[in-house]
């Protein structure tokens, strides 16, 4: 991974919006640059979007 990666993809991060109704991302690039990251921004993703949906997530 080139130098600065991380540092661009945070700064790409914070430029994206929170919420979007009905809309979830996930991918490495959305949080470490990693299969560990992905798997985790997915997780996340979908407590998200099972939150908003009023259901209880662990």
């Amino acid at each position: 991974m080139p130098g600065g990666s991380l540092t661009a993809i945070g700064r790409a991060r914070r430029g994206l919006p929170k919420q979007v109704r009905g809309l979830a991302l996930a991918g490495d690039y959305t949080h470490m640059p990693s299969v560990n990251g992905a798997v985790a921004s997915g997780i996340a993703a979908v407590e998200d979007l099972l939150t908003a949906k009023g259901h209880a997530t662990t």
